[in-house]
């Protein structure tokens, strides 16, 4: 007896609806603990999808999830502290207000998260090595900290433990002492104070565009301490302007290191520090020192009037800059001010890549 052939319209009916029920059941196993679509119940270890095995769902595998969120969670902060004969009321002032801003900083959450920011603390003089011409004995050269991070106290620091490296790591309950030793860099320095020629040698290799010297040292005796995806915070205070030197090693007295005349541009400066950083989104600058135009007086000290660190912050512009005045009040409120500046830099720092 032949076979009897069925309608061929429901025979591809049929067959289409098995094939749609096969596509289905092989989606729902994808479904069931395989979250990569590779049909394999995660197996190869990339449960996010992405490619990888790190569960950043970022593509890379270095575990780091790549973000294009604003905001830091680290930060290198760097004191420049005046060490010159009239500054003894002025680092005890800074040592005494010092836990409150650290407390401060340790209390602000990253990205809203409740985690603590991870921190470097160091410490420089504004003294510079420089040649200093006397009469009959031509310009020998004067050695000074020359921008290297302190970590032993310099002054009447004491019987103190230091930070075992040359910078302190917070968080930590032992930041406040370690500061409190390395902070008193005494009243002994150069009185040509050069802060922002130290925060050059500080914080950059060379050899230098001001001077040609191969005088950077972040690169060696301060490496470790700048870090590329970290804020970086540059706090100066002194009781007298900036005399930044393009030249500190001269030869005769025609380029006398105590002439105002072989000053550095403050302009020069403000192109030198975007070689610490790609721009300035990626860093804060705050001057504690005498006004931009008069000299001041108070209980904890006078100042001179400062108008190149004022040009300077002028020229930098924008939100990650802030001043205040060395005889306002007893450095809390300048400290404030400062919080306020860094926390803001910080959740607005632009994504690192």
């Amino acid at each position: 007896m032949d076979a009897k052939i069925g309608n061929p319209l429901s025979l591809a009916a049929a067959l289409f609806l098995a094939l749609g029920l096969a596509a289905a059941c092989e989606e729902s196993d994808v479904g069931e603990g395989d979250d990569d679509g590779a049909n394999d119940a995660d197996t190869d270890g990339d449960a996010d999808g992405d490619g990888d095995a790190d569960g950043d769902a970022d593509g890379d595998a270095d575990s780091d999830a790549d973000t294009d969120q604003e905001g830091c969670d680290k930060m290198d902060i760097l004191f420049v502290i005046d060490n010159s004969g009239s500054m003894l009321e002025e680092q005890t002032n800074l040592v005494a207000n010092f836990p409150e801003f650290i407390e401060a900083l340790e209390e602000y959450e990253v990205g809203g998260s409740g985690g603590q920011l991870d921190y470097h603390v160091g410490v420089i003089s504004t003294g510079l090595d420089h040649n200093e011409c006397v009469p009959l004995f031509g310009c020998p050269l004067q050695t000074e900290e020359n921008g290297e991070l302190q970590n032993a106290p310099l002054g009447d620091g004491g019987d103190c433990e230091p930070p075992p490296l040359k910078y302190i790591v917070g968080p930590g309950d032992f930041v406040s002492e370690q500061f409190s030793c390395i902070a008193q860099l005494g009243t002994s320095g150069f009185s040509e104070e050069m802060p922002l020629e130290a925060i050059r040698r500080a914080m950059t290799t060379g050899p230098s565009a001001l001077d040609g010297k191969d005088d950077g040292h972040i690169d060696d005796v301060n490496a470790g301490f700048l870090r590329d995806d970290a804020l970086f915070v540059a706090i100066v205070i002194t009781d007298e302007d900036d005399q930044s030197r393009a030249n500190t090693y001269p030869l005769s007295f025609q380029e006398d290191i105590f002439s105002e005349a072989n000053a550095a541009e403050v302009s020069q400066y403000v192109d030198a520090f975007t070689a610490i950083k790609p721009s300035y989104e990626y860093m804060v600058f705050a001057v504690i020192s005498g006004p931009a135009s008069q000299s001041c007086t108070s209980d904890y000290g006078g100042a001179s009037k400062a108008p190149r660190l004022h040009e300077f912050v002028d020229l930098v512009g924008g939100t990650n800059v802030a001043t205040a005045d060395i005889c306002d009040e007893d450095l809390a409120g300048a400290f404030a001010t400062m919080l306020d500046t860094i926390e803001l830099a910080c959740d607005e720092m632009p994504p690192v890549y």
